[in-house]
């Protein structure tokens, strides 16, 4: 793998805060809303998806989680390549040295995206102490196809002691 010394420093266009919609005209995908900021990450010698995430929270000032895709230049926005692992990093990294080294060199657009909630998380989330009650009062299921206060204490019961 090429990547560049430990002493320089990796330069990409950031948009964080928006979303990629298609135009009413014509429905080509377009970026809209947010923010865009180039951002400068100091050493990328011994980079990590980790170390990435946490300096662009921390430089774009990003309190919720959030997932990496990139853009490599003359592509559209329906081709965005996923950065979810260290190797997927060094792929875009590659890529930069690639593109930085050309004749006419351009930029990788990085995408930052909001995690968004799932509806049902309060159901699935192991944390919550109410999933299994939460859970069990939405199957609506009880003994002989009804529910009833009576199956669901006789269930808490026989349960309880483990």
């Amino acid at each position: 793998m090429d990547l560049p010394p430990p002493t320089s420093k990796l330069r990409l266009m950031c948009s964080y805060g928006g979303h990629i919609i298609p135009r009413p005209h014509n429905n080509s995908l377009y970026y809209s809303g947010g923010e865009n900021r180039l951002v400068t990450i100091p050493t990328i010698a011994f980079l990590t998806l980790s170390s990435l995430t946490i300096h662009l929270s921390t430089f774009l000032h990003l309190t919720t989680p959030f997932i990496l895709k990139f853009q490599l230049p003359n592509h559209d926005f329906d081709s965005l390549i996923s950065v979810s692992t260290d190797d997927d990093l060094h792929i875009m990294l590659e890529e930069h040295t690639r593109l930085s080294s050309s004749a006419t060199p351009s930029r990788i657009r990085l995408f930052l995206f909001q995690v968004v909630n799932s509806s049902y998380s309060a159901l699935s989330h192991p944390r919550t102490e109410s999933w299994f009650v939460d859970a069990w009062r939405s199957a609506r299921v009880g003994f002989g196809g009804e529910c009833s206060e009576q199956a669901e204490s006789t269930l808490f019961e026989t349960t309880s002691f483990f």
